[in-house]
């Protein structure tokens, strides 16, 4: 008896903690549209990968359960430390439906002291925005998603550790049935 809430208990840990570690996802928008010319680019992408789990449970992985965060390769978790008051980076917003939406806002935005200089540049599930101005000077680029807009998310890809988890309680399996069929032929 001592042998099967030992067992259980061990595979009821292993649940608990394997459950615990963050997913990985990566996701690719393809094809935007030039906001300022009007041109449609197919070949224009925002590729990036998030870590999140379901804390919560109800289906959603928020910005509160997001553990990382990249668009383009800037890491809008990792730069976050570093915003001060003339800085921010960031990930502002996020939602993403498992197996269905992913909506996210992050960005960078900075100026000078004297507001002389300012720019902004950002990755939403919209598009990308890059804003630029220096006195009467300024820049501006907006890649809009659109109907034609392609979305991929792949992910997450199980581990080695979670196949050598499963392969173990496979083994066991096999050996507690082995075990019974010896004991049934023996009585």
């Amino acid at each position: 008896m001592l042998k099967k809430i030992l067992a259980t208990s061990l595979l009821a840990s292993t649940f608990v903690t394997g459950s615990a570690l963050a997913d990985d996802w990566s996701f690719t928008y393809t094809g935007f549209l030039h906001q300022e010319s009007g041109t449609w680019n197919p070949n224009y992408q925002i590729t990036g990968n998030f870590s999140g789990t379901d804390q919560n449970h109800n289906g959603f992985i928020d910005r509160d359960e997001v553990s990382a965060f990249s668009a383009n390769g800037n890491d809008y978790i990792g730069c976050a430390d570093a915003s001060n008051f003339y800085w921010h980076c960031g990930l502002n917003g996020f939602s993403y439906r498992l197996g269905g939406a992913l909506t996210f806002d992050a960005g960078q935005s900075g100026r000078d002291p004297e507001w002389i200089s300012f720019s902004a540049s950002g990755h939403t599930s919209n598009g990308y925005y890059e804003y630029r101005s220096v006195l009467s000077d300024s820049y501006s680029m907006n890649m809009v998603r659109t109907a034609a807009t392609q979305l991929a998310i792949s992910g997450p890809v199980p581990e080695p550790e979670t196949y050598a988890m499963l392969g173990m309680g496979l083994l066991a399996l096999a050996g507690m049935h082995a075990r019974r069929r010896r004991t049934s032929a023996n009585t």
